[in-house]
This record gives structure tokens, sequence and C-alpha cells, in this order.
């Protein structure tokens, strides 16, 4: 049997002890992004209005905020961290697009919030999840507020990988 990085080529008949083992394995593979991918390399200030790729795990946050032509969702570090870089995926249906959510229903004093799955593709146009591991690519805009780095990525291109 031959391990490579988050799969596993098995040549001959498993016994229980490298079923343990595999599944062992299988808990604790992580992606590792290129050289100047990760999350850390990109949100920086001097990364400001620069176009860069980023990888990591999409997640989408308890509320996802949609605007007229995109909605926002992280691409995180780890597959659980709920919060990284948000990232704003275009609208539409076709590849590297989000179908749009639906309205919310308004009321006289707030919105309701509805649960919806996400519709998303990447740029091929291969149907993609929440905690995917994905590279996006986009205009970076970093800057810190009361303290604190934030960072937003438009994505001008989406690939799950």
């Amino acid at each position: 049997m031959r391990f490579t990085t988050c799969a596993v080529v098995d040549d001959p008949p498993m016994r229980p002890s490298y079923l343990v083992a595999l599944l062992m394995a299988a808990s604790a593979c992580k992606h590792v992004p290129k050289a100047g991918e990760a999350i850390s390399d990109v949100c920086r200030v001097e990364r400001n209005g620069q176009m860069a790729t980023a990888s990591g795990y999409l997640q989408a946050p308890l509320l996802v905020g949609c605007y007229e032509k995109d909605c926002a969702l992280q691409l995180t570090s780890e597959r659980k961290e709920p919060y990284g870089m948000t990232v704003r995926v275009p609208l539409g249906t076709g590849p590297g697009t989000m179908t749009p959510l639906p309205r919310p229903k308004e009321t006289a004093i707030a919105f309701t919030a509805e649960r919806v799955t996400l519709d998303l593709r990447d740029s091929s146009g291969r149907a993609v999840s929440v905690r995917d591991v994905m590279r996006v690519t986009g205009p970076v805009e970093a800057y810190e507020s009361g303290g604190e780095l934030r960072c937003t990525m438009r994505a001008t291109s989406l690939e799950k990988l």
C-alpha cells in the first residue's frame, strides 16, 4: 500500500490492521496550499489591489451576504474554521458562478432567514460544495480596521481541487 497526500493506492488486499491505519490517516488529511497560496500569504495590506491566488476550504458563514452581483462566502485554512478570507462569488447560472439565493421575506420588524442549499460551480462547471478544497483567483482588498486585518477577494476564477 502506497500513501499519497490524501489518497491511498491499494496494491495488495487490505487487512483489518491496514483499515484502522487508513482511517486514522484519512482523518489527518489536510490541504497544503502551493507556495504563495496560503491565506496568510495573500491577506496582507501590501497585497491590496493586486491579483492573487489563494487555496483552502470553502465555507458558508451562518448568514450568507448577497448583493446584486455576488455573494460572500469564506475561504479558510482549516476544514472546521468558520471564518477566514471573504470570497465574493459572482451570481449566475454558468461556470464560476453561484445561483442567486431566494430573496428574504421582509416584515416590518426584521428579515427572516431561510435554510438554503448553495448551488455553486467552479470555472470548469463542476459542482462545488461547502468544505470542498478550492483555489480562488481574483483581486485582493486588504486593509486594517479597528486593529484587525480585513481581507476580501472578488473571485474571477474558482477551481475545485
